[in-house]
Formats: C-alpha cells, structure tokens, sequence
C-alpha cells in the first residue's frame, strides 16, 4: 500500500506539473482519484492520513474530481483519530458548491452533536461558518436558512470561543443582504429573548450585542416592537460595551415605539410606554 501512495503521489505531481501543456488527462486524474480512495477507506491510519493528503492536492486543480467522494470524506467525520478527522474537514472547504453546501452543513452540524472534546467542536463550528462564508458567500443561496444555521451553532455550542466570529456574522448578512434583513430582525428578536450564556462561556456574550444591535438599527422591520423592548430591559449581568449597546437600541425602539403610537394617535399606547421611560433614563444613569 505504502508503494501504491509513492505511485499515486508521483503522478500526481507530474500531471499537476503538466497540467496546463497537458489538457486532457482527466481519466487519469480520475485513476489516481480512485485509487486514493482505496487507500482512504484502508484500516492503517497512516494510509489513510496520506491518502486525504493526497487527495487535497488534487482538489486544488480538480476539485470536481474530488467532490464526487464527499461521502468518503465525510465519513471521515467519525474517525477515531483527531488528525484524521482534521484533514477531512480541510478538504470539505474545498469540495463546496452551490448544489451541496446546506448537505455538507446538515452534516457537519449532526456531528457537532455527537462529538466529544470541545477543541474538536470548536474546530467543527469554525468550519462551518468558513465554508458558508468563504468567497464573500459565493455558494450561500438562501441567507435565511444560513441565519438559522448560525442561530443553531449558538445553541449547539453556547460555551464555544467563537462568539464573536458568529456576531460578525449576523451582523453582516443583516448589514449586507437587505432581502433577509426582516427575517433577520425577528431571529434575532427571539435570541435575545431565550438564548442563556453560561458562566463559562464569555466570548458568546458577542452575540447578544450583534442581536441587540440589529434590532435597534432595523427596528422598523420588527413585527412587535414592545416585547423586544421589554426583554433588552430586563437586568442581565453582562461586559459593558454589552450593556452599552443595549442601551443605545433601547433608545431606538423606545423612539420607534411611541412614534408609532404618535402617528396613529393611540393615547393609551402613549401612556403605556411613557412608563418606561423613567426605568430607560436610570438605566442610561447608571
């Protein structure tokens, strides 16, 4: 096995080398392609390291090749060995296009599930965002459903040290994809009315400033303005610029609020919200 790698390998090397005098040598490519595989499905966990590592460098230059055997690499996802699992998740940011990256993303979300070891876990949601948004999100065609993968990422991994990653994310799309932008708001609504950060888990609190954020500057494409309201009211211990930044959007809405409540000339609405305005002017005190 280890002569057929040195074999695979060497031709490897000469066809990507000729590559460009040489235009038509994709059965051969597809040989190597096929052979490799053999060496990735081997019990040897030498071989089969060898075998992915291979198989990227043929992805750089066919990755059509390669994307035929997503679910040989794949299946690596549940290998014993972390280098192994490692290497498997690198040549997937290369194997994505348009037609399978909500499958490869359903994937790798399953095995966030049932991993083990926080590292590896971090690895995976890492991974996932890189390869949704990589090339300016050239492969993303629904925004909405890749919203809700990264809502699903902060409840799979609320103790991950990629808070702020996911925030800069939310916060992009919303900015960037005004088509999803109200779809966005109300998510992120939601959010910051059920999602709990642990003690252990500082770095998620970025999420919360994302959320509180797109729904002050986007408040006119919230379906219910008070509730949202309310919950950025509730005390909550969390970073200062965390805090600052709710306090800069409860402003936002408490403005949208009773503008509304002007224009429609709805007076007990008026005297509703006036009532918070004692609670928002110590909170900006203090």
């Amino acid at each position: 096995m280890s002569l057929l790698y040195e074999c695979i390998n060497t031709v490897i090397a000469v066809l990507i080398s000729i590559s460009s005098g040489m235009p038509n040598h994709s059965a051969s490519i597809q040989l190597c392609v096929q052979k490799l595989r053999i060496l990735i499905e081997d019990s040897d966990q030498n071989l089969k390291y060898l075998g992915l590592l291979a198989m990227s460098k043929i992805l750089k230059t066919h990755p059509k090749s390669v994307q035929a055997h997503k679910d040989l690499i794949l299946a690596c996802l549940d290998d014993k060995d972390e280098s192994i699992r490692l290497r498997a998740l690198d040549l997937l940011y290369g194997m994505v296009s348009k037609k399978n990256l909500m499958e490869i993303v359903k994937r790798l979300l399953g095995h966030m599930e049932r991993a083990e070891g926080s590292a590896y876990r971090d690895e995976l949601l890492y991974k996932v965002i890189e390869i949704c948004s990589q090339s300016s999100y050239l492969f993303v065609t629904n925004f909405e459903w890749y919203l809700t993968v990264l809502v699903e990422l902060i409840q799979l991994e609320a103790g991950s040290k990629h808070g702020r990653i996911i925030a800069e994310q939310l916060l992009d799309v919303a900015i960037r994809v005004p088509i999803v932008r109200q779809f966005a708001v109300n998510e992120m609504a939601n959010l910051l009315d059920t999602f709990i950060v642990s003690s252990q888990s500082n770095s998620m609190y970025e999420v919360l400033y994302a959320a509180a954020w797109i729904v002050g500057e986007f408040s006119n494409e919230l379906e219910n303005v008070e509730p949202t309201l309310n919950v950025l009211l509730k005390p909550r211990q969390v970073p200062g610029h965390i805090q600052g930044v709710f306090v800069q959007n409860v402003m936002k809405l408490f403005t949208r609020l009773a503008t509304t409540y002007m224009e429609n000339g709805d007076v007990n609405g008026l005297i509703t919200v006036s009532k918070k305005k004692k609670i928002i002017a110590y909170i900006c005190r203090s």
